[in-house]
């Protein structure tokens, strides 16, 4: 998946996290914790850091698992609201045929309660497209934002590093120029002393 593969590229970038993993090995080891702490069979977790760890770890798990089972639940609600829309426009269309075979002498006339349950098939079909693209807007337009997020306090941070840099490069310069001068000061006082005994 794309965006394991992008969780091991700011995971290689990061200094501190110290292993080189690529995007499948991260999804295993994220699906494998997941199925363990679902199972309540923690022991790799358990192994690896102290209590404290084991804890912040078991809290994080948790709020995953909950996030996706929300998750879960709320793609079978969806599933199951378009289904039953999908039901509704195909009765309301078995509907229409059916009611003008059984008037033989009248016109193939729509009665205005079969156009409203037609109107709102198609009308509750068309609101449904268009919210879930403006959620896939909203979710690109979040993504968007936290990438740029992301970048300032990049920008921030390497600003602030090169900052350190620079002042520990002055810091060194400075020490460096004083080291200097004493040594200078110093050969300035042992020549004038051998000058002072020569003359003597």
């Amino acid at each position: 998946m794309k965006v394991f593969d992008d969780i091991a590229i700011h995971c290689r970038l990061e200094q501190s996290f110290g292993l080189k993993k690529p995007g499948t090995a991260m999804r295993t080891r994220f699906t494998n914790l997941v199925n363990q702490y679902k199972a309540d069979q923690c022991q790799s977790m358990r192994k690896s850091g102290t209590t404290e760890e084991y804890a912040e770890r078991e809290v994080l798990l948790q709020n995953i698992v909950t996030l996706m089972n929300d998750w879960e639940d709320k793609e079978a609600q969806r599933k199951e609201e378009q289904t039953a829309k999908q039901r509704g426009i195909e009765r309301s269309g078995e509907l229409l045929p059916t009611d003008a075979a059984t008037s033989s002498g009248r016109k193939n006339k729509i009665t205005k309660r079969e156009l409203d349950v037609v109107s709102n098939g198609i009308t509750s079909a068309l609101l449904e497209a268009s919210e879930d693209e403006k959620a896939k807007y909203q979710y690109k337009m979040q993504r968007l934002q936290f990438e740029r997020e992301q970048e300032d306090q990049k920008r921030v941070h390497d600003a602030a590093e090169a900052e350190k840099r620079r002042a520990h490069e002055l810091q060194l310069e400075d020490r460096r120029l004083q080291s200097d001068a004493a040594r200078d000061k110093r050969m300035q006082e042992f020549i004038l002393k051998v000058l002072e005994q020569q003359k003597q």
